[in-house]
């Protein structure tokens, strides 16, 4: 599936800085009920991006038990990370100083790195650092 020009709406985002967004998602899912809770699959390729050199990727298997939390092992990977922290300090400013103490970490790992996203139980991890917690699904 694909889609492009979607527009965050301003109330939701707090801010119309946002540009169009562009993605394809390539998901396989084993359904053994109706709904999110006890699916399993894998996360192909989930790209969304805001032009040709800027944008992430997620791939890896996600599954979601019973009580819909989520467990997932997935590899993010960023295009253009200084310009993504732009958009998200946009997004959240008061997160300032994490985004950018995080792309200086990431400075070094090249214009496209890729990072390991792990979930386990909805506690999300990226690398070894604690992103929070998804809530149930």
């Amino acid at each position: 599936a694909r889609f492009s020009g979607l527009r965050l709406d301003a109330n939701l985002a707090g801010t119309d800085a946002v540009p169009p967004l562009f993605g394809v998602a390539d998901i396989h899912l084993d359904r053994k009920e109706t709904g999110l809770r006890g699916m399993s699959g894998t996360i192909r390729s989930l790209g969304i991006s805001i032009d040709e050199e800027t944008g992430a990727t997620v791939r890896g298997p996600v599954a979601i038990d019973a009580g819909g939390l989520v467990d997932a092992d997935l590899e993010i990977t960023l295009r253009n990370p200084q310009s993504l922290a732009a958009i998200l300090i946009e997004l959240m400013p008061e997160a300032r100083r994490e985004i950018e103490l995080g792309l200086s970490g990431l400075a070094a790992m090249g214009a496209a790195p890729t990072l390991p996203l792990r979930i386990e139980k909805s506690e999300m991890r990226l690398g070894f650092l604690p992103l929070g917690t998804l809530p149930p699904l």
